[in-house]
């Protein structure tokens, strides 16, 4: 029987991105950016706990590439939904449609290439076209997580309570 290396695979792919994002100079908001962060400013740093002194953390580039990749894994379906959502939303307002292709021209004129994960800071309009889409058909309406403990947040005054 053949074994799968899709997860592997999938981790070996996540560390040329960093690598490139890192050779690159690129920063983007989004979930890689914050893994990237966290084991730039937490690997070694000599700091033993979390804030709130529960655990020891372990940030690592594989242990959270790992983590972030069964997220993204257990995400499919909301990811599916909202791409569902997006081209309903396009195709009922093909003006719209007409914004996100001309600006996807552009920044392909632009380069000179196909779009890649340098060029999706560029893509405002489509950036905001998703955000609406988001905003108006969320994808989850019901998470099934609990509080287990008050949990103010840090420099705020709000206060997650238990249950």
């Amino acid at each position: 029987m053949k074994k799968s290396s899709t997860g592997c695979n999938t981790i070996i792919s996540e560390k040329r991105l960093v690598e490139y994002r890192r050779k690159e100079n690129i920063h983007m908001q989004d979930c890689l950016q914050g893994i990237m962060e966290l084991v730039d400013n937490y690997t070694d740093s000599g700091q033993k706990y979390f804030p709130d002194h529960t655990r020891v953390p372990r940030y690592d580039l594989n242990t959270l590439l790992c983590q972030a990749t069964l997220l993204f894994g257990a995400g499919i379906e909301s990811l599916a939904v909202t791409m569902t959502f997006f081209l309903y939303e396009m195709a009922t307002h093909p003006e719209m449609q007409e914004k996100c292709r001309e600006e996807i021209n552009n920044v392909t004129k632009e380069t000179g290439q196909e779009i890649n994960v340098g060029d999706l800071s560029k893509l405002i309009y489509l950036t905001a076209a998703l955000q609406e889409t988001l905003r108006m058909h969320v994808p989850l309406s019901m998470i099934n997580r609990e509080c287990t403990k008050d949990y103010k947040i840090p420099g705020s005054n709000v206060v997650i309570e238990k249950g």
